[in-house]
């Protein structure tokens, strides 16, 4: 049994406090029968063809037959079969985990065709989220942004994420997928986009020090966005994040928080990450191999928003409903010596969000098994 509501869980949040629970006994009402099962060659053959982007060469491929059951919170109709495929891939002579995955084990696979990108080499943004978050309201032009890469589901889990933010109110500055989620958004341009934006999610591929986005210059080669690229030590003044609105990233795939604490090939999380932060409250995602969901984001934003739970927290439960318990979701906050802690920050109108740290003096990583 795979998916959220294949386990009885129980979310412990800051200092063990119990936060959530979650199950779900779906009885069986009646079986029905006919459909044949998809081969594992033709499984292997799609899962070939949607994960091999930019360059990207599948190592292995490994895949077993399991049933999925929805997150507790979610309706579901038919407890059906899927292929759950797990690969490694490599790129730019680098070799990492790719999200596992599920395929429908009754239907034939359609991945998706490549998307030809409409984006423009000069696109330009919403000329009102470039206005400096000290001259607005932060409650009142909330902004979020999406950038993500195809994996199977992504689609749905970024439609949930930005479109329970736009009804509780926020902008949606951009939403960019495939070839248009540039790797310019997030270092030379990333004023203009991902650092324009008060929480930013991305759905792909990670590994502990980097993610896969696009370079439009150079379309058939795999492009990664490591920490070093970011926020070089060397250079303080650095595409650092958090000094225009960023307060909350999202890196939702098999990364980048991983660390000897979790894993003992995990390193340093706190060496890789910690030059990113100038005036960024939290980074958020795994510290593991992660399963690529339907709910997460839609997940996420509900505990936030209609359950006004902290970002925190809010991540953890969305990660415990929806991934599997192999898996660990992480946190990593800067903050500064005598002064509140993003510990307890909420999305913005939905309670405390502490100052930006713009020079942090402490960093706190947090992991959480699901």
């Amino acid at each position: 049994m795979v998916g959220g509501g294949g386990e009885f869980n129980v979310t412990l949040g800051n200092k063990g406090k119990v936060i959530g629970c979650c199950g779900v006994w779906r009885p069986i009402v009646k079986k029905e029968e006919g459909d044949r099962l998809v081969s594992r060659d033709d499984i292997h053959a799609a899962a070939r063809k949607m994960l091999e982007v930019g360059g990207v060469e599948i190592v292995s491929l490994k895949s077993s037959l399991a049933y999925y059951c929805a997150p507790a919170s979610e309706a579901q109709e038919l407890l059906y079969p899927v292929w759950v495929v797990r690969a490694r891939a490599m790129g730019a002579k680098k070799t990492f985990d790719v999200c596992t995955v599920y395929f429908k084990a009754t239907e034939s696979p359609t991945p998706p065709s490549p998307k030809e990108s409409k984006r423009t080499p000069s696109p330009e943004p919403n000329q009102s989220s470039l206005v400096p978050e000290e001259n607005k309201d932060p409650v009142k032009q909330r902004e979020a942004g999406a950038s993500w890469q195809f994996v199977p589901g992504v689609e749905q889990n970024v439609a949930g994420f930005l479109e329970g933010l736009d009804h509780d109110g926020w902008n949606i500055n951009f939403n960019w997928g495939a070839t248009e989620a540039w790797v310019s958004d997030w270092k030379a341009n990333n004023n203009n986009w991902v650092d324009a934006a008060d929480i930013v999610y991305y759905k792909g591929h990670a590994s502990l020090d980097s993610w896969v986005l696009f370079d439009p210059e150079a379309p058939n080669v795999t492009t990664y966005l490591s920490a070093p690229e970011i926020a070089k030590a060397e250079d303080p003044k650095g595409d650092r994040y958090g000094n225009g609105d960023l307060e909350w990233l999202i890196i939702a795939a098999c990364g980048p928080l991983q660390d000897k604490a979790v894993a003992p090939a995990g390193g340093d999380a706190f060496q890789r990450w910690q030059d990113i932060f100038d005036g960024l409250h939290q980074l958020l995602g795994f510290a593991s191999v992660s399963f690529s969901t339907l709910d997460e984001g839609k997940l996420f934003v509900r505990y936030c928003c209609v359950d006004e739970a902290t970002v925190i927290n809010s991540w953890f439960r969305a990660t415990k409903e929806a991934q599997p318990p192999e898996t660990f979701a992480a946190v990593m906050y800067a903050c500064c010596e005598g002064e509140p802690s993003p510990l307890e920050d909420h999305l913005w109108g939905h309670g405390f969000v502490t100052d930006d740290p713009k020079q942090p003096t402490q960093y706190v990583a947090m992991w959480s098994p699901c």
